[in-house]
């Protein structure tokens, strides 16, 4: 058996961006997994205000996003808006606003770009209003003034949540209330200056 994470013991607060870093397949996305409990831990326990934390408590927005192929983009989001309620339309129609994605609203994923996908899968997550927000490489299929549009929206959202994001793209997420987390060999620390 292979372990990817090992003895990590972190507490996450409100009011910081978290932003997960380490090389690929050091366990980044695996520990996301694991606190949106799509994953089982082997020990311990995941804890949201005293409480364990449930699955209704998380979103994981994936890098790879799925929609439903016969929907269009923006019934993919309504979708998710009435599923998991909370939310008003005023809200969603300002992160499809800010993320510039109304144009597309009424096409079918298939026929849009990984980028317009990306920030499509990201409103959609957004507007599931949870107590945690989990964003695995958010900028991965993005230009740079798209990239940097995220990471502002991203930490303006870790005023209310716990927000945690890995990525490769470090350079977007500087920000005074950031923490930089770092993974390596299954362990968890953090680091002050990654640039």
């Amino acid at each position: 058996m292979n372990i990817v994470l090992s003895n990590i013991n972190y507490t996450f607060k409100r009011g910081f961006l978290y932003v997960l870093l380490g090389p690929s397949g050091s366990g980044k996305s695996t520990l996301l997994h694991i606190i949106a409990k799509l994953l089982p831990s082997n020990d311990g326990t995941i804890e949201l205000d005293n409480y364990q934390i449930e699955p209704r408590d998380v979103m994981l927005v994936l890098q790879q996003p799925f929609f439903y192929g016969d929907m269009t983009i923006g019934e993919n989001i309504k979708v998710s808006h009435i599923f998991n309620k909370g939310i008003t339309d005023k809200s969603a129609l300002n992160y499809i606003e800010t993320l510039q994605i109304g144009h597309i609203l009424k096409q079918k994923a298939n026929v849009c770009s990984g980028g317009e996908k990306a920030r499509a899968n990201l409103v959609r997550g957004l507007v599931a209003n949870k107590k945690v927000l989990l964003i695995d490489e958010p900028t991965a299929h993005l230009d740079s003034v798209n990239s940097q549009t995220i990471a502002n929206l991203l930490y303006k959202e870790c005023v209310e949540k716990m927000v945690i994001v890995t990525t490769h793209e470090k350079e977007y997420f500087s920000f005074p209330q950031t923490i930089y987390l770092f993974i390596e060999q299954g362990n968890l620390y953090e680091i002050t200056n990654p640039f």
